[in-house]
């Protein structure tokens, strides 16, 4: 397969947008993903000055051709600098990705394993990763591929059905509809931990501290008066709900939490 170029043109005046329009994922899940593998490559490479990280970036790959648009889910490149780009403009950066990865549905089934991937192979990114979250349509639900000759050829998963990625030396696990990542080497630990409360820890609450090692007491409540228009048979139920307000019951922590930072490694 000939490997694709951006094309080159004497005068370009033409506006590349930085927004398409389009919603950024199919639901809260996709989203989650999405973010959950930007931070964590971002944290991953955060010591190494010559590799970029974005995800849901527009990537222009043909220069005069504002169509000629994609925006990966994931993307890293090696071996230009770090910072905030409004797009991505392959003419102007000179480097293709060394791995895409898109977190798939059925929605995006068709563009995902069919163009997507023909276009991915014509530009030269290494290794193109799929997550299918609700296995939509994967079995396993993360699949990935390596360029061999310009062509994609399935990478062959690890018994516990991880997928390393050689350009980046990260191992992705599909955990239910959740992925997890790690180094690759024995020594290092987890890229980004999911981390939970642990078993009897307490939360304290925000701007409360203990003086001579007791908490405050709760404010008393407040019975209404008469004819401020809240009746006794309403006002109970109103001061039996307040210690339940501002809850957030989820298990999942929003926003994450700080992880621990894995060493850098060396571009390739």
């Amino acid at each position: 397969m000939a490997r694709m170029t951006a094309i080159p043109l004497e005068d370009d005046d033409l506006e590349y947008p930085d927004s398409d329009g389009k919603p950024m994922a199919e639901t809260d899940l996709h989203l989650e993903e999405m973010v959950y593998l930007r931070e964590t490559f971002k944290e991953r490479f955060a010591d190494v000055p010559d590799v970029y990280v974005a995800g849901n970036l527009l990537f222009y790959y043909e220069k005069g051709r504002p169509k000629s648009v994609c925006a990966p889910d994931l993307f890293v490149v090696q071996g230009i600098p770090k910072g905030l780009r409004r797009t991505y403009l392959l003419w102007k950066e000179r480097k293709a990705p060394c791995l895409v990865v898109e977190v798939t549905s059925d929605s995006t089934r068709r563009k995902d394993t069919g163009f997507k991937k023909r276009l991915y192979a014509q530009l030269g990114v290494t290794e193109y990763f799929l997550f299918d979250p609700y296995g939509d349509y994967l079995n396993p639900n993360l699949v990935g591929f390596r360029l061999t000759n310009g062509r994609y050829r399935p990478a062959q998963p690890e018994p516990d059905g991880s997928l390393v990625s050689t350009t980046t030396q990260v191992v992705f696990r599909a955990q239910g509809i959740r992925l997890r990542l790690t180094t690759s080497s024995p020594a290092s630990p987890y890229c980004a931990e999911r981390k939970k409360p642990r078993p009897g820890a307490k939360r304290k609450r925000p701007g409360v501290e203990p003086r001579d090692g007791r908490l405050p007491s709760p404010p008393p409540v407040v019975r209404p008066r008469s004819g401020s228009g809240l009746s006794k048979r309403s006002w109970p139920a109103c001061a039996a709900d307040a210690p339940n307000r501002g809850t957030f019951r989820s298990s999942r922590r929003w926003p994450p939490e700080p992880v621990m930072t894995a060493p850098a490694l060396e571009s390739c």
